[in-house]
This record gives C-alpha cells, structure tokens and sequence, in this order.
C-alpha cells in the first residue's frame, strides 16, 4: 500500500490505486529485475508539472545459477544510443529533452518486459523509483494523455502507458523507498 501512498501523480485516485494494486497481483512471478534510471531537468513538486527528461536508461539482471547471482544482460538508451556500446563515451548528446514519443517508447518498453504479458517478466526496480522516476514518467504519461495539441493515438497510448506505470509501481522494487519506511 505504502508504494502507492508514495506515488502520488496527478490524478490518481483510490480506485486508480485499487486497480494498479489488483492487477499487479495478478502479475508472473518476477524472473529476474530491470534496474531504470532517470535523468531530469528538475524536481518534481507538489503542485507542478512534471520535470522534463533529459534520458533515460535501462538494464537487465538475470539470475544466474546460485541465488544472489546475476547477468547483467541487455542495457538500453533513451534517446537511442546515447552512450556508444560497450564504453564509456557520449555518442549523442540530447539537445533539449525526450518526445513523447520516447518517453512513451520507453514506458511501453518497461511494460514489455515487466508487465503482464511478458513471457519472463522482469520486476521494475532502482534507488527512489516509486518516490520519483515512476511519478515523473507517470505525470508525462497523463499530461500527454490529455494533451489536445497530440494526435488520438499518442493520446490513447499515453493513457494506457499511465495505467501502466501505476502497476508496475505497485510492484516495483525499491530500496531507498524501503529503507525509510523500515525507519
């Protein structure tokens, strides 16, 4: 219950979070994690829009044999290829912040992999997750999602991707948001 108490994104409701509770019980077990991380151009305050993204990116942990062992598998860029594979040099450097389109790419993406409909369903973890990366995405998800200026398509995925994103906030792991509710 506490995640949700935590994400508190414009617009959510007590049936929003009853929903994204039911249906992430209804979720595979988890086979492994897809760590995520965020970078914005701001906080996210009560009261404002969501901070613009500047990137994102995203990385796979497998277990491997013997419990507590994993692979660190498949790492992907938002925007695409932002660092070059396999080292540390910036390829592309994002001029201003990330469409909506790519914010909506990577939410979609984070639900092919860790939603209901994976074959080996992922869970959605990283530090202050639910507190702040799911919130920033789930705000853009609902400003797109009711955004005039955008064609009905991208409106209509936006409101699913929000849906989405309160599941797997639901179900995500999170460690900064564990460590200070155990205080």
């Amino acid at each position: 219950y506490w995640h949700m108490q935590k994400m508190q994104s414009p617009g959510v409701t007590e049936q929003h979070k009853e929903m994204a509770k039911h249906r992430a019980k209804q979720l595979q077990p988890p086979a492994g994690l897809c760590v995520m991380d965020i970078e914005t151009d701001g906080l996210y305050l009560p009261g404002d829009p969501p901070p613009r993204l500047v990137c994102a990116a995203t990385l796979q942990l497998l277990p491997q044999g013997e419990a507590g062992k994993y692979h660190a598998s498949v790492c992907r860029t938002w925007p695409v290829d932002v660092w070059s594979k396999g080292s540390s040099n910036l390829v592309h450097v994002p001029k201003d912040h990330m469409s909506a389109t790519e914010i909506l790419d990577l939410v979609e993406y984070l639900w092919r992999i860790c939603g209901q409909k994976a074959k080996r369903r992922l869970r959605l973890g990283g530090w202050n997750l639910v507190g702040f990366d799911n919130r920033v995405l789930a705000g853009h998800c609902k400003q797109f999602a009711q955004d005039q200026g955008l064609s009905p398509d991208t409106r209509g995925r936006a409101a699913l991707a929000w849906e989405h994103m309160l599941v797997m906030s639901w179900d995500a792991c999170d460690p900064m948001l564990n460590f200070f509710m155990c205080k």
